[in-house]
């Protein structure tokens, strides 16, 4: 097979860097895919080729059993289609076996895509090395959402908007693109205008975004905003209507508040602020 001497040097890398029986490396480290040891970019390229729904590329020397297949598809909504890896942070690498080399392998990676959208999933998973491929033995991956998920605020005059936008357009992508390609920035005579609060990381179902007006940059303190939201898959929009009266916005903010997740830990699912963007003029 021509990949068996490429392999061969995989687990030669494999054994000088670990101890007989075991060795781990237990520190988080973010890495480029660039930087991966050999037998770690390919599994990460065939873990990643699986999360993008697409079916195993038979073009890599790495093949997977059904129970690893399994443990990376039993999440309907881990299915990253567009995007690519940017990252990896390596949480836990260890050699667990001899005779052929095993390794097991704790990492998460972080995917985008053209838009700049952020979405990570954790990955734990166990591989054999062969001098013919590497055999993913099994694997699971779940998605890790943020604390505080990076936000983008766009104005969009009221007189621009379809009054059946969001029934009409109900995919994230096409939403934002949408917004970026028609926001504006108000006038200093003010106006009518939507303010379109738009999410960029991946974040659960039962997540809340709410807007809301203060003349403080600070705190979750403020007057909320009547708000309609978009959930596509993981990609959330707040959007709310606001009469923007010249002079009397100077000073105030609108505040981005964040909150839920029922899978968090208690002190992470209470409202937050995630963004506070001064009133245009």
């Amino acid at each position: 097979m021509r990949f068996t001497w490429f392999l061969s040097i995989v687990v030669a890398f494999c054994m000088a860097a670990a101890a007989p029986a075991r060795a781990e490396n237990s520190s988080v480290e973010v890495l480029g895919l660039d930087q991966l040891p050999p037998d770690m970019t390919l599994v990460v390229g065939q873990v990643a080729t699986v999360l993008r729904g697409e079916e195993p590329d038979e073009a890599l020397p790495v093949f997977m059993t059904e129970e690893a297949l399994s443990g990376l598809t039993m999440f309907g909504t881990l299915s990253y289609e567009g995007f690519a890896v940017a990252s990896i942070a390596m949480l836990e690498s260890a050699l667990i076996e001899v005779g052929p080399a095993k390794m097991r392998s704790d990492f998460t990676l972080i995917f985008m895509d053209g838009l700049g959208r952020r979405a990570t999933a954790g990955i734990v998973a166990e591989y054999a090395i062969y001098p013919s491929g590497i055999l993913i033995e099994s694997a699971k991956a779940a998605p890790v959402f943020p604390a505080s998920p990076e936000s983008e605020l766009y104005y969009v005059p009221a007189k621009t908007v379809p009054s059946d936008l969001l029934t009409r357009m109900t995919d994230h992508a096409s939403l934002l693109e949408w917004v970026r390609s028609n926001a504006v920035v108000p006038g200093a005579s003010g106006g009518d205008y939507f303010v379109f609060a738009c999410l960029t990381e991946e974040v659960e179902a039962d997540a809340v975004l709410s807007l809301l007006m203060s003349s403080i940059s600070k705190g979750t303190q403020g007057r909320y905003l009547p708000a309609q939201t978009l959930y596509d898959g993981g990609w959330l929009v707040s959007v709310g209507r606001l009469d923007i009266e010249g002079k009397q916005a100077s000073g105030q903010f609108i505040k981005l508040v964040f909150g839920g997740g029922a899978h968090k830990p208690a002190e992470l699912r209470e409202p937050r602020l995630i963004g506070a963007f001064p009133l245009q003029p």
